[in-house]
C-alpha cells in the first residue's frame, strides 16, 4: 500500500460519504467511519518524519535522501497505527457485501466525467504546464486498500511487512 493510494482512498471515501451521508444506514455509517479512520492513521504513519541514522552504521546516507525501512508483523503495525481494537475481518466482510469499491471506483469515474464536462461548458481548457496526479480509472484505490487488509489479516507465519 502506497500513500498516493491511501490518500486517493480517503479521498473519495470522503467524497462519496459527503455526497451519500443521508442515504447510509447506521450500519453502514459506521464501517465507512472504521476504514476511514484506518486510512487516517495509515497516511499518518506512511508521513512520519524517517529517523535520524545513528553514526554506527557503516553506510552514511547520502545528502537529502533519508530512507526509513522497517519489517514488523502485521500485529505490530496495527499496534503501531493504533488500531489494534478494530476488528478487520469485519471490516473485510463490510468491504465483500457493500462492494464498496466497485461504488468508488464508478462514483470517481461519474464525477470526474461530470467535472470535465463543466470545464468544457465553461470554455476553460486545461494548461499542459499543470502538472496532475495520475489516478487509474480502471482500478479503484479502495480495492488497494482492501487487499492490504486482506494481507493484515494472515497470520505472522505467513510473511512480514515492509514499511518504507
Amino acid at each position: 500500500l502506497s500513500l498516493p493510494a491511501a490518500e486517493a482512498a480517503l479521498r473519495q471515501l470522503g467524497l462519496y460519504t459527503r455526497k451519500y451521508a443521508g442515504r447510509l444506514a447506521g450500519r453502514n455509517v459506521f464501517y465507512l467511519g472504521q476504514i476511514r479512520r484506518i486510512l487516517v492513521a495509515t497516511t499518518k504513519y506512511l508521513k512520519r518524519p524517517p529517523v535520524a541514522a545513528s553514526r554506527d552504521e557503516s553506510e552514511e546516507p547520502k545528502a537529502g535522501t533519508v530512507k526509513r525501512k522497517e519489517m514488523m508483523a502485521a500485529v505490530d503495525l496495527m499496534f503501531a497505527l493504533k488500531l489494534d481494537n478494530i476488528d478487520l475481518f469485519a471490516i473485510l466482510r463490510y468491504l465483500e457485501k457493500s462492494r464498496l469499491s466497485q461504488k468508488l471506483l464508478g462514483f470517481i469515474n461519474h464525477a470526474a466525467a461530470e467535472a470535465d464536462r463543466s470545464l468544457e461548458d465553461a470554455g476553460i481548457a486545461e494548461s499542459n504546464d499543470v502538472k496532475t496526479e495520475f489516478m487509474s480509472k480502471h482500478i479503484s484505490s479502495m480495492s488497494i486498500v482492501e487487499t492490504f487488509l486482506e494481507r493484515l489479516c494472515g497470520t505472522s507465519r505467513e510473511g512480514k511487512i515492509i514499511v518504507e
